[in-house]
This record gives structure tokens, C-alpha cells and sequence, in this order.
């Protein structure tokens, strides 16, 4: 985490991002459960999209999110 990336982002938001996180990470989960036995084969593109949506639901800028994968791609 780039902690300059929260300046400005209050508790109450961060914490309704991690809520939405868990639960969109569950249903991404639940998913793929048949084909991904060991639960490691969520996308980049999947999991950048939900950050991206928990981020704007919550009031944060998605542009927060620096990305997952190579050089936040």
C-alpha cells in the first residue's frame, strides 16, 4: 500500500472500501469455485475492476487504486 495514496480518505470510507472488498472478492471467488479449486486464479482485470468499483461506491477516487500486477498493470 502507498500510504500517500489514503491522504485525504477518512476512516469511514476505508472501511466501507475493506466491507466491499471482502464481499466482492467472495462472489469472485464463488464464481470460478468449480474451475479454480485453489481460489489463486481471479484476473488482474477482475480484481482491478472490483477495487475500481468498491472504491467509487465508498467516495474514493478510483485512480487510488495503484493496480495489481506488473508495474500496477
Amino acid at each position: 500500500m502507498i500510504p500517500s495514496l489514503w491522504v485525504g480518505v477518512s476512516s469511514s470510507q476505508i472501511n466501507c472500501i475493506r466491507t466491499c472488498l471482502i464481499a466482492e472478492d467472495k462472489k469472485a471467488q464463488q464464481a470460478i469455485s468449480g474451475s479454480c479449486p485453489d481460489g489463486k486464479c481471479l484476473s488482474n482485470d477482475t480484481i482491478n475492476d472490483y477495487h475500481k468499483k468498491c472504491y467509487t461506491k465508498c467516495g474514493v477516487g478510483a485512480w487510488r487504486f495503484p493496480g495489481v500486477g506488473p508495474l500496477g498493470n
